[in-house]
């Protein structure tokens, strides 16, 4: 028969042992339960940043129009090429029942001309600027036209005309886009012109001409965005 001190030996050796156990318990449920914790933040960030990911291409594929410019929404029915890099842009406002011709500078725009291409005969808005230009049909110099074979067979009665003395033209246009030249006559009143200068027109530069234009609006495709309806 064991003793008194034995027994009471024995219980506290046991109880020691079970305070073991649940201390080793204990840590290894707090542990499985601070990694479970620490998983379920790592999952949260992630869909966190997935989400704000979404929201940034949904910004970037939103255009931010100027103040100047206007917003239409109908069918592109025809591109013709006007000369790289300008196109004319034929839009069919189905709505109101008109079409209207806008000019287009594919470098001015983000996209390409392959894209371009692919805008025929769908919808599409398109965002664009309203402006007044003097549209130079011809220039002549000591009575000739500058222009050579592209000029005129004749002046049309309805163009405006100013002589002065040229200036703007002392180079030949190196770029893909018309320079500026402006005609000034004795009184001072000047008219701008965009206009490819050639060397026949350098030859004029300086010297007094003639200028044969017409002031009509100009309205230029600064931005499209497809239609994402079939």
């Amino acid at each position: 028969m064991l003793s008194l001190p034995t027994i009471t030996n024995l219980i506290i050796h046991m109880k020691n042992r079970i305070t073991s156990i649940f201390l080793v318990l204990f840590v290894f449920v707090f542990t499985a339960c601070k990694n479970d914790l620490k998983k379920e933040q790592v999952q949260d960030d992630t869909a966190t940043d997935s989400i704000y990911s979404n929201i940034d291409d949904v910004l970037e594929e939103d255009y931010e129009a100027g103040d100047e410019e206007i917003k239409e929404f109908g069918i592109i029915e025809t591109i013709e090429d006007g000369g790289y890099p300008f196109f004319v842009v034929t839009v069919n406002f189905v709505e109101r029942n008109i079409k209207h011709d806008f000019n287009l500078n594919i470098e001015a725009i983000d996209m390409d001309m392959e894209e371009l291409a692919t805008l025929t005969d769908q919808w599409a808005t398109i965002y664009y600027t309203a402006n007044i230009e003097n549209f130079l049909y011809d220039l002549q110099y000591k009575g000739e036209s500058v222009f050579g074979e592209y000029a005129p067979e004749k002046t049309d009665p309805s163009w405006k005309k100013i002589t002065g003395i040229l200036s703007g033209a002392a180079e030949v246009t190196a770029g893909d886009l018309p320079d500026t030249v402006t005609v000034t006559d004795t009184n001072g009143n000047a008219m701008e012109f965009g206009l490819f200068i050639d060397a026949e027109t350098v030859k004029a530069n300086g010297k007094e001409v003639t200028a044969f234009y017409e002031v009509r609006g100009v309205n230029t495709i600064t931005h499209i965005q497809p239609s994402q309806e079939d």
